[in-house]
C-alpha cells in the first residue's frame, strides 16, 4: 500500500508545481520573497537571515539564474516553483532513494494536509527544515549495520547539523519522530543509532543556540515565555484560540479529523504511550503556538507557518497506524482517504489563490494610476485587509513595474513616513523599508530606471 500511495503522491506534487507556475506572482510578488529576491539579485549571493543556512537550497535557483542573465520574470517564475521542486526531491529520495516510503508520504502530508496560506507565502525556512529533517530520519531508518555505513553516517552527521540550521522551533518535531521511531514496533530501525542522532542533534543545537544566536529568534521565544507566565492560567480563552477553531472549520478542517480517527484507534488498541505522545505534542505544541500569539495581529499565513510542524504530528502516526488500519478493513478505504486528503488540498489552495490575486490587483492598479511618479505614502491610506502586509511594497513594486511596464517603480508604503522624508532630497535613489540604494548601484538588467531627476511625492 505504501508504495502506491507513494506513487500517487507524485501527481499531488505535478499539481503543485503546475500551481507554482500559475500563481508565480502572488507567490513572488509577496514580502519576504520579494525582499529576498532583491537582495539576491542586488548583492549576486545568498540572503540568508538570522543564521538559517538551509535556505541556501531554494535560493540558489535564482542566484545562478541571476548570474546566467535570465530575465527577471523567468527568475521569478524559477523561484516560484524551485520550492515545489525542493519538496518533491526531498519526497523523492525519502521514497524511491532510500525506500521508506512511510516517511516520504509524511513530507507530502507536510505540504498538503492543511497547507492554505502558506502556499503562498513560500520563503520560510521552518517548511524547507521540515522536509529535509524527514530525509534525515530516512537515512537513519536506513542503516541497520553500522560497521558498513560509514558513508551514510557521515551524510547523516552533515544532515542533522543542516536541519539544526534550518528554523530554531524544529527541534520539537525532531524529538517527536524520535520518540514515535523509538515506540513504533511495525518498524525495523537501529535505535542506538537514532539515540545516536539525538545526542548528536542536541549539541549542534545547543552550540547553534549559544554561538549563532539570532536578535529575531530570540525575541520570539521571550514573547512566548512572557505569555506563558502572563497568561497562566487561562490558556483556554485566549483569542488565538477561538481563532484556530474557526479555521478549523473553513481550512484546517483535517487537523481535528485526523486527531479524532489517531486517538480513536489508538484508544481502541490500548496503545496507550502512543496516544499520550501523540497529544502531549499535538496539544502542546498547538497551545505553545496559541500563547505565544494570543492577542497578535499576525497574518493567517505566518500563524499558519508556525502550526506546519503539526503536519509532522499528525502524519506519521497517520501514516504509520490509521493508513495502515483503513486498508486491514478495505483495501480502497485508505487509497480513497489518502486521495480525499490530496484533492482537497489542492482544491483549497487554488480557491484561496483570489485572495493573493486581489493583492496583486490592487499593486497594479496603484501603477496605474501614478504612472512614473515616485511615491512615498503613509499605511494609513491604503486597505490593509487587501494588501496584509506593507513592509515590502517597495520589492514588490520593483517586481511588478519592472515585469509589465518595462521601468522600475519607486513606490513604498509604510508605517513611519515621518522618518523617511528626507528622501525628498535624493532624486536618483531607490527607497525601501531597511535601506537607500542609488540607482547607479543596482544592476541594469533587473532594475530599469528612467526617472533621475524628479523627487519623491510625500503622501501622509
Amino acid at each position: 500500500m505504501n508504495k502506491k500511495l507513494y506513487k500517487i503522491g507524485f501527481v499531488g506534487y505535478a499539481l503543485m508545481f503546475i500551481m507554482a507556475l500559475l500563481f508565480y506572482k502572488e507567490r513572488t510578488v509577496f514580502v519576504d520573497i520579494s525582499y529576498h529576491l532583491f537582495h539576491i539579485l542586488r548583492e549576486d549571493s545568498f540572503a540568508i537571515q538570522n543564521h538559517r543556512f538551509g535556505a541556501a537550497f531554494t535560493q540558489v535557483f535564482p542566484l545562478m539564474s541571476g548570474k546566467f542573465g535570465l530575465s527577471l520574470n523567468t527568475i521569478m517564475l524559477i523561484y516560484s516553483s524551485c520550492f515545489v521542486f525542493y519538496y518533491f526531491v526531498c519526497y523523492w529520495v525519502a521514497g524511491s532513494v532510500l525506500k521508506q516510503y512511510k516517511l516520504a508520504l509524511v513530507i507530502l502530508f507536510t505540504n498538503i494536509l492543511f497547507v492554505t496560506d502558506t502556499f503562498y507565502w513560500i520563503q520560510s525556512e521552518l517548511p524547507q527544515g521540515l522536509a529535509f529533517m524527514m530525509v534525515v530520519f530516512a537515512m537513519l531508518s536506513s542503516v541497520k549495520e553500522l560497521n558498513s555505513a560509514y558513508l551514510k553516517l557521515l551524510l547523516i552527521i552533515a544532515g542533522l547539523i543542516t536541519v539544526v540550521f534550518f528554523h530554531p522551533v524544529i527541534f520539537i518535531p525532531f524529538l517527536f519522530v524520535l520518540l514515535f521511531l523509538m515506540v513504533h514496533k511495525g518498524m525495523s530501525v537501529n535505535k542506538w543509532l537514532l539515540i545516536f542522532g539525538a545526542v548528536f542533534f542536541v549539541v549542534v543545537w545547543l552550540v547553534k543556540k549559544a554561538y549563532f544566536s539570532a536578535e529575531y529568534d530570540a525575541g520570539a521565544m521571550s514573547n512566548a515565555s512572557n505569555n506563558i507566565k502572563y497568561l497562566f492560567p487561562n490558556y483556554f480563552t485566549i483569542p488565538s484560540n477561538k481563532t484556530f477553531l474557526l479555521n478549523c472549520l473553513s481550512k484546517y478542517y483535517w487537523i481535528p479529523i485526523t486527531t479524532l480517527g489517531v486517538s480513536l484507534l489508538y484508544v481502541l488498541r490500548r496503545a496507550w504511550l502512543k496516544l499520550a505522545l501523540f497529544l502531549v505534542f499535538v496539544g502542546g505544541y498547538l497551545m505553545l503556538v496559541n500563547i505565544s500569539y494570543a492577542f497578535s495581529a499576525a497574518e493567517d499565513f505566518y500563524i499558519e507557518n508556525l502550526y506546519l510542524p503539526l503536519g509532522i504530528m499528525l502524519g506519521m502516526p497517520i501514516v504509520f497506524d490509521l493508513l495502515p488500519s483503513l486498508e486491514s478493513r478495505s483495501k480502497q478505504l485508505a487509497q480513497i482517504a489518502f486521495v480525499a486528503i490530496l484533492l482537497t488540498g489542492i482544491g483549497r489552495i487554488y480557491v484561496h489563490h483570489d485572495l493573493y490575486a486581489t493583492r496583486l490587483g490592487w499593486l497594479r492598479n496603484y501603477l496605474d494610476e501614478h504612472k512614473e511618479e515616485k511615491i512615498l505614502m503613509s499605511s494609513s491610506k491604503v486597505p490593509k485587509d487587501t494588501l496584509l502586509m506593507t513592509w515590502g511594497t517597495s520589492y514588490e513594486f520593483w517586481l511588478l513595474s519592472t515585469t509589465e511596464r518595462g521601468r522600475t517603480a519607486s513606490i513604498i508604503i509604510c508605517d513611519d513616513v515621518e522618518d523617511k522624508q528626507w528622501i525628498v532630497k535624493y532624486q536618483q535613489h531607490f527607497l525601501a523599508q531597511w535601506g537607500v540604494y542609488p540607482y547607479v548601484d543596482l544592476p541594469k538588467r533587473y532594475f530599469k530606471f528612467e526617472d533621475s531627476v524628479s523627487s519623491y511625492r510625500v503622501i501622509k
